[in-house]
């Protein structure tokens, strides 16, 4: 894998910033960069910024760290909420209480403001596993870079590293890039322009991902497994549904005489107009409370589906309902189930601009 030397953020002729902001680093110091991130991986990134910073001709210092709460470990009542590997470094760094954050949400106002306080110039985020609103990306006077593992177009997502050993890539790397100008295309003016065709999607592994079919060849289980050996035990089972129809179809019987019932959606949305257009189509559902709303990837564009959290009813999460993973392929679906009566409104992260955004009415 390529390696990316931190220390560059320090000098102003070699940052991988705009001309604009190098002009800046050159002028003033030092600048205040902040932090984010959560697992291993991003403690790793963290500790070479550090060590950058501290260096006698850096120009700039860690003013805070941002990571996701901690996960309690434990059984039963003795479950405590432990710090991630990112926040752990931040403490062993000595960093004051208030340059450490842990927002539930970084769309949470007082997080927000607290930043606005920091008056950062620069964020770095690497693997923060949360969704950063534009009203953060306001903040810092030179936007925020984001380091991420993979051959950009390649792997855009939540698990590049694991789908590229699935994949069985011989080649892979890391790149920096400024957020959110990949999404708006503004990236083509300071950097070479990403070719779309050649985009792919880096899902979040699932259970179903840890499952192997000995009807596919050896190589492709063999990648299947590399990933999933870190995250878990591999399963071997077969599609029981696949079986099952077949079955059904060689003997010619119906799959309710099996007492099979398939569950249904009560709408379904199309993620994209049949014409291209950037919909969702209907933009409005009325379902029942229980009931499945169903969202498929009617065209090649990249899509999700994130609920305003100020926009659902009182009570409800919208960590359980949200699809923030993008879907690249036509045919790619995502579900959630509704209980709570109400209104609920959602949107398309990287077409909000475009005004693509459905609500949905529980009865």
């Amino acid at each position: 894998m390529q390696n990316v030397d931190a220390t560059k953020l320090g000098h102003a002729h070699e940052a991988p910033l705009t001309s604009a902001c190098c002009r800046a680093f050159a002028t003033a110091a030092p600048y205040r960069v902040v932090f984010l991130g959560t697992p291993e991986v991003a403690a790793r990134s963290l500790k070479a910024l550090l060590t950058a910073s501290q260096s006698a001709s850096s120009t700039f210092k860690v003013a805070a760290v941002i990571s996701q709460p901690g996960r309690p470990k434990g059984r039963g009542k003795k479950r405590i909420p432990q710090p991630s590997p990112v926040e752990q470094v931040a403490r062993d760094a000595d960093l004051d209480h208030e340059q450490i954050l842990v927002p539930v949400s970084a769309r949470d106002g007082g997080f927000l403001d607290a930043l606005r306080n920091l008056r950062p110039h620069l964020c770095v985020t690497a693997a923060y596993g949360n969704i950063l609103p534009q009203a953060f990306l306001d903040i810092p006077e030179f936007g925020t870079l984001n380091i991420h593992p993979s051959l950009l177009p390649a792997y855009r997502g939540a698990a590049p590293v694991q789908r590229a050993l699935m994949a069985g890539e011989q080649t892979t790397g890391l790149l920096l890039h400024k957020l959110p100008s990949v999404w708006d295309g503004s990236a083509a003016a300071t950097a070479t322009p990403q070719d779309e065709e050649q985009a792919t999607h880096a899902a979040k592994l699932t259970k179903t991902d840890s499952m192997l079919d000995f009807r596919e060849p050896a190589r492709v289980l063999h990648n299947k497994q590399r990933p999933a050996a870190r995250a878990g035990p591999v399963c071997v089972r077969a599609s029981l549904r696949e079986d099952v129809a077949k079955a059904v179809k060689v003997a010619s019987i119906s799959a309710a005489s099996l007492g099979l019932a398939m569950s249904a959606n009560a709408a379904t949305v199309k993620l994209g107009a049949d014409g291209g257009g950037l919909v969702f189509d209907p933009a409005n559902v009325t379902i029942k409370s229980g009931e499945t709303v169903e969202w498929v990837n009617n065209v090649g564009f990249p899509h999700n589906v994130v609920f305003d959290e100020d926009e659902v009813p009182e009570g409800v999460s919208v960590d359980s309902l949200n699809h923030e993973d993008y879907l690249n392929a036509p045919g790619q679906k995502v579900s959630s189930k509704f209980s709570t009566a109400g209104t609920y409104k959602y949107y398309c992260e990287p077409h909000q601009g475009a005004g693509m955004a459905g609500s949905i009415t529980v009865q």
